[in-house]
């Protein structure tokens, strides 16, 4: 007898992260164990809904009504009123939903956003709308950000069709930014040498496009403690894009607003905390600053836009490797910065910075090459820039600006700095002699943060580089203990939402290596904690061998 073949057709009801990584999903509800186990957010579920059109006066089937990505599963906009109530009673029966939250879900989901946060959203808004309002200005944001009572104030839902007024929105927007935002983009405690607050506020009244990028990076900034707020981001993004591509096709706006709105853009995306990270805007800033440095005549007012560049884009190469954002102005010193002693967002470390940056240059050269293979003129240049990094020394001069105590925290956090990227170097190439091992190195970088006050204190919104590279070669309990309450501090000073996935892959770097090094014990070969086998860049127990096996990109800053 003939057997007949059973087909068996691909699953297409997986989760929205699952789809878009084309990995197989488990398709577990609410959120899937697959995207659970990654430690990223799982995307939900797109529910889509087909109705067919009433049949036409001449007895004609009609066309279903299909759903494409790009346009709304329900377009209908009915100018018949006893119609239009008729179909959004329909719709709220089959699905228990309204119109306006269906359309917000689809929204939602083809940004790659969980899609329940648009019934989350509503539940917050409802409450919040219940209660009185109260003033907005936060008056401790050390320990909340945003307050009950503000967040009251500021979403209270009026008769117009925006979620909230326009007043309400320009102070949300602008004071959050002022108090809390921008200082996560500076390392500078007085509030006058802030250069976000100083220079591009101003801009708000002479260019729309700025209120809504700061409407953007505050809700995605404020978004990783009040999940509710990170979904207001998302009508300020869409219009910041109309805007820049509408500026950009009519020559509208001058080259230092670009790179500013390229350098919020991809910062956004740094802070979406999605599995994979866009990094065309990162890129297209990289074209505003080569004409900016081409230009004879520049506003030094935003000289520090090619710092903020800088920080983004080397931080950037040391996770994701991606030659794509390498250094490609031939006629340019590496060297970029907004002219100070201590930068506002590198601090001491600028020069630091510089060595970072040609050390990528190597590994992304060596990156899938075994480690005998290594050309010897490529270890040459190692051992120079292991030289310079032992050689270095924090700037002495210029530090009239700022007062011992800052000063001392920069000195320290540059420190770090350097000892993070003697671990990297190392770790990377095990031909070059080791300075230390990465275990001393670490515990150097734990003794210079150690000392940094994070409450009220300079430079800790760029502890994270140091903090992640050195908490991957802690050994001991106390060792990670420590890690584990620092990264937890620093997460609850600035805020930043990439924090929750390097926690998950420090632990899954720990819990690796204990597994690996048990595997070679068992095989009578005993190594120490940060033997090269153990803590090599290429090692299965490294962090970029997580960050490869969970398909995600992360940024360590």
């Amino acid at each position: 007898m003939k057997k007949t073949r059973v087909s068996r057709q691909k699953s297409r009801s997986g989760c929205n992260t699952c789809r878009r990584n084309k990995i197989k999903c488990d398709e577990h509800k609410p959120q899937c164990h697959n995207c659970q186990s990654r430690g990223i957010e799982c995307g939900g579920y797109t529910r889509v809904f087909k109705f067919k059109e009433i049949k036409s006066a001449h007895g004609g089937r009609s066309k279903n009504i299909s759903n494409s990505e790009e346009t709304d599963v329900f377009p209908l906009q009915p100018s018949d009123s006893q119609l239009s109530q008729v179909f959004h009673h329909a719709v709220r029966s089959i699905t228990g939903k309204t119109y306006e939250q269906l359309i917000l879900e689809q929204h939602l989901a083809r940004k790659g956003k969980n899609p329940q946060l648009a019934s989350e959203l509503e539940s917050v808004l409802k409450e919040l709308c219940s209660k009185p309002n109260s003033m907005l200005y936060p008056q401790d944001t050390s320990n909340t950000l945003v307050s009950n009572d503000q967040v009251r104030f500021l979403f209270e839902m009026p008769q117009s069709p925006n979620i909230f007024a326009h007043y309400h929105k320009t102070q949300f927007v602008l004071s959050n930014f002022d108090m809390s935002t921008s200082n996560v983009l500076c390392v500078y405690v007085a509030a006058h040498l802030n250069p976000w607050r100083r220079e591009i506020m101003p801009l708000v009244d002479k260019y729309p496009i700025v209120f809504d990028l700061l409407g953007m990076i505050v809700c995605s900034h404020l978004g990783a403690k009040n999940p509710g707020i990170k979904a207001m981001g998302l009508e300020f993004k869409v219009r910041a894009y109309q805007q820049l591509s509408h500026g950009l096709a009519n020559n509208l706006f001058p080259n230092d607003i670009c790179l500013m709105s390229c350098i919020l853009l991809a910062l956004d995306e740094f802070w979406d905390n999605k599995s994979r990270t866009d990094l065309s805007h990162l890129r297209s800033a990289s074209y505003f600053v080569d004409r900016r440095l081409r230009s004879p005549t520049q506003d030094p007012r935003f000289q520090f836009l090619l710092s903020a560049w800088q920080y983004m884009r080397v931080i950037s190469r040391t996770s994701l490797l991606n030659p794509a954002l390498g250094f490609n102005f031939a006629y340019q010193t590496r060297l970029v910065s907004d002219g100070h002693t201590i930068d506002h967002i590198m601090g001491m470390s600028q020069e630091l910075f510089t060595i970072l940056d040609l050390l990528m240059d190597v590994i992304e050269l060596v990156k899938n090459l075994p480690e005998h293979a290594y050309p010897p003129n490529l270890i040459e240049k190692v051992c120079g820039l292991q030289y310079s990094l032992i050689n270095w020394e924090p700037p002495k001069t210029g530090m009239e600006l700022w007062t011992p105590e800052e000063v001392a925290d920069h000195e320290a956090t540059a420190q770090s700095y350097r000892y993070a990227t003697l671990i990297l170097l190392q770790n990377a190439f095990p031909q070059v002699e080791r300075y230390l091992s990465p275990r001393e190195l670490s515990n150097k970088v734990r003794e210079k943060l150690s000392t940094l006050r994070l409450s009220g204190g300079a430079s800790v919104v760029i502890h994270v580089f140091p903090l992640f590279i050195a908490a991957c070669e802690a050994s001991t309990r106390e060792e990670k203990d420590w890690f584990r309450s620092k990264m937890a501090a620093v997460f609850d000073a600035i805020a930043s939402n990439n924090m929750k996935l390097l926690s998950s892959v420090m632990e899954e770097v720990w819990k690796r290596k204990c597994h690996l090094k048990a595997r070679y014990e068992s095989q009578n070969m005993f190594l120490a904690p940060d033997d090269h086998l153990l803590s090599g860049l290429k090692s299965y127990a490294s962090w970029f061998a997580v960050a490869a096996d969970w398909k995600i990109d992360i940024f360590v800053g």
